[in-house]
C-alpha cells in the first residue's frame, strides 16, 4: 500500500508498474480504480462496490467484462457462477 495524496500515489504506482512489469494489475475500491483509469492505467481486474467511505456513489463507467457477485461488507467471496 502506498500512502499519500492521489496525485502522488498514482505516480508511484505508474513507476512500480513500469519497473516491475507485473503479470497482473488489480485495483480494489471505487476511488482507487477510478483514479487509475483517469490516469491511463487499465487494471486487469477491478473490484468495486459503488461505495466510497461507506457512502453510495455513481458507478464507475467500466467498459470491460463484468462479473457481479454479492459479498458481505469488507469481504470478497468466491464467484459461484
Amino acid at each position: 500500500m502506498v500512502k499519500g495524496k492521489p496525485e502522488e500515489t498514482i505516480k508511484v504506482l505508474k513507476e512500480h508498474l513500469l519497473d516491475n512489469k507485473p503479470l497482473l494489475f488489480a485495483s480494489v475500491g471505487d476511488f482507487v480504480s477510478e483514479n487509475a483509469l483517469n490516469h491511463g492505467l487499465i487494471p486487469d481486474i477491478i473490484v468495486v462496490d459503488n461505495r466510497t467511505l461507506r457512502q453510495e456513489i455513481k458507478p464507475i463507467d467500466i467498459r470491460l467484462s463484468k462479473i457481479s457477485v454479492k459479498n458481505p461488507p469488507a469481504t470478497i467471496t468466491k464467484d459461484n457462477t
